[in-house]
């Protein structure tokens, strides 16, 4: 397989429908900054904390994912996710081919599907995009170092330019600055590589926010343990109600096999390895910088196992079956994500079907209840309505100029000490001092899926009224 049919075939595969429920909400900031030419720097779209200050450290993201959509709907905001997750394996294979000399296509595209769960339609694939470009300079720089000539690579400079776009990109960055630390630990040429270290904290600095883009990063990482139970990206990979521990098991198996194959590697390479695997263990937010050390190990294991494979066994039918299987399967799977796009981009209303079947089987209820929503958008227009977090993105797809009690951004937002998320989360589950906290915020109808706690105390309360009921959502008004 040629180079340019890959990276063809990766984007194909990676090309799918947007199914973030933070989606909205990045859109309409984008389409904020771009209307306005100014980066906003206080909330915009909530009733409960309005013009509370915030610092949005993807606005370059929000604004170019608005630029395509503006041009081309929904279609264009799938082809720029596709594009950038394309170019994050390609410095992955670049990286791939530094290291084991010669490209196993099978172990590369076997990565792919991870690479489409962990950062697919989502911000985050800049950080992806990011890492790649940075641990393929660091690779590079080591192995030259490491050569007979003992050359180094004068690329490796350019490490903070790549730090300084991504900070204004996303909030991963401090992360990546956290990778880049552990690789200079284990590196040869420690000096030069901790000297780009703190050139690279420096150009974080280079943003419209300066200094306090770290505050907002920094208040997020420490709710990583804390808000696990709101947000399934900062859940363990071995979280329960999640796909990822398929992701953990393939990845130490793997690693096992490296060691029964007794695998040559740089100690340095093995241990950052270990260490990444163990951060993506406390939370999947981590197998953002896993995946990108790791599928350069997973083309040298697929070549060691090549290599150490009789030519016989290698040439035999038995083999070549398996191969095909995996590729035909994941031409089958493109054709349908085409197929999906054509179906779920015709109109919201199949856009919010699709993104039910596709949340079903991860959640207990439907991120997007259409129908409740077309409800109060024709029926409850000038009322403070309370809804569930992760629907309040789709919300604002469908009902642009509505104000919100609580989205994705908030988990952020501080007040007295206090993270505003805690607040919110005493109202879903009906905790302590509930109905106050409705008058407090002057809330009139209520939006949630039936098996919430807070549905349940509002059916024996006499001042509210159910309105209007489906499977995916009950309406309550005061």
């Amino acid at each position: 397989m040629k180079p340019k049919i890959f990276l063809l075939f990766v984007f194909l595969l990676c090309l799918r429908v947007v199914v973030d429920t933070d989606f909205g909400w990045h859109l309409k900031i984008g389409e904020y900054i771009y209307q306005t030419k100014t980066i906003p720097n206080s909330d915009l779209f909530s009733f409960s904390r309005p013009g509370f200050p915030y610092i949005y450290h993807s606005w370059a993201t929000e604004l170019l994912i608005y630029l395509p959509y503006k041009f081309l709907g929904f279609w264009g905001v799938s082809l720029l996710y596709s594009s950038v997750l394309t170019l994050a394996f390609l410095f992955m294979y670049q990286t791939a081919k530094l290291i084991s000399k010669k490209i196993n296509y099978l172990a590369l595209v076997w990565s792919v599907p991870i690479g489409i769960s962990i950062a697919g339609g989502k911000t985050r694939v800049f950080g992806l995009l990011f890492f790649a470009i940075i641990y393929y300079l660091f690779t590079q720089f080591i192995l030259k170092s490491s050569s007979e000539k003992g050359h180094n690579s004068k690329i490796i400079w350019f490490i903070p330019l790549v730090f300084m776009a991504w900070a204004n990109f996303h909030g991963s960055f401090a992360l990546g600055l956290v990778a880049f630390a552990v690789l200079s630990i284990f590196g040869k040429k420690r000096k030069t590589l901790f000297t780009i270290l703190l050139l690279s904290m420096l150009a974080t600095l280079i943003n419209p926010f300066g200094v306090n883009i770290w505050e907002t990063v920094l208040i997020g990482a420490s709710q990583t343990i804390n808000l696990r139970h709101l947000n399934p990206d900062w859940r363990p990979l071995f979280s329960a109600d999640t796909n990822s521990q398929i992701i953990a098991i393939l990845f130490i198996t793997l690693y096992v096999v490296a060691k029964f194959l007794k695998l040559k590697m740089r100690m340095g390479h093995e241990l950052t390895i270990l260490i990444f695997l163990i951060t993506a263990l406390i939370s999947s937010r981590f197998t953002l910088i896993f995946l990108v050390v790791f599928a350069p190990f997973l083309n040298q294991v697929f070549e060691e196992l090549k290599n150490k494979t009789p030519p016989k066994i290698l040439r035999s039918k038995t083999l070549l079956f398996p191969i095909i299987a995996t590729f035909s399967v994941f031409v089958l799977i493109t054709i349908q994500n085409l197929l999906e796009i054509t179906f779920a981009y015709s109109n919201l209303k199949n856009y919010s079907q699709y993104v039910t079947i596709k949340t079903s089987n991860n959640s207990l209820y439907s991120f997007w209840p259409y129908n409740a929503f077309e409800y109060i958008g024709k029926n409850l227009q000038l009322k403070n309505i309370f809804i569930e977090t992760n629907s309040s993105g789709f919300l604002l797809l469908q009902n642009p100029n509505r104000k919100l009690f609580y989205y994705g951004a908030m988990d952020n937002f501080v007040n007295d000490n206090n993270f505003f998320a805690y607040e919110y989360l005493s109202l879903i589950e009906a905790k302590d001092n509930w109905q106050p906290t409705l008058e407090k915020y002057d809330i009139h109808a209520i939006v949630l899926p039936p098996h919430l706690p807070l549905i349940a105390k509002l059916k024996n309360e006499s001042n509210w009224q159910k309105v209007y009921e489906d499977r995916e959502a009950i309406v309550f008004i005061k």
